[in-house]
């Protein structure tokens, strides 16, 4: 069974794989979609860009991208990110029930992860909506165009042109 973390970690991961390629993702859109709180969200992202599957862009425009293609990640990729190793101490093991106790758990994580490494992250992200943040504003630029110079109003530049503006109407 995947933890919450991971299971949060694919979710982040999968949005992002959703946007645009060229439109970097922020902590704070990316909480708001997911309904986490910023600071979750950025513990999320510093594990995930500690495991080099996302890139970081400061600044204005800045955000986070993938590090490599879909197609070329599996769900282990992203789930070992926040896999924690529980080594098991000398104290643990005195007794014979907990030595295969031991043994039975690293099986059943070496079966689970194999399970996720043949497990493509796609497969995952083809569910996710596209993010249509980029595309709902581009439709405004063929929607808008130049006004013709007589269809511009007539106006005043000011206040203080007001009277200038009424003369020459009256003329």
């Amino acid at each position: 069974m995947l933890n919450t973390r991971s299971l949060h970690g694919l979710k982040v991961v999968a949005y992002i794989a959703s946007a645009p390629a060229y439109q970097p993702v922020t902590t704070a859109k990316l909480s708001r979609q997911l309904g986490l709180s910023v600071s979750y969200t950025e513990s999320l992202m510093k594990d995930l860009k500690d495991g080099d599957l996302l890139q970081a862009h400061r600044g204005p425009g800045g955000g986070y991208l993938l590090q490599k293609r879909v197609d070329e990640m599996s769900v282990w990729d992203v789930t070992k990110c926040f896999e924690q190793k529980d080594e098991p101490s000398e104290k643990s093991l005195t007794s014979p029930e907990s030595s295969y106790l031991s043994i039975l758990t690293s099986e059943l994580n070496e079966i689970k992860q194999q399970f996720l490494q043949n497990f493509p992250l796609k497969d995952i992200v083809k569910h996710v909506p596209k993010n249509q943040s980029a595309e709902d504003t581009s439709f405004l630029a063929k929607k808008f165009k130049p006004l013709f110079r007589d269809a511009l109003p007539k106006a005043p530049n000011s206040v203080f042109d007001l009277s200038n503006f009424m003369q020459q109407r009256t003329v």
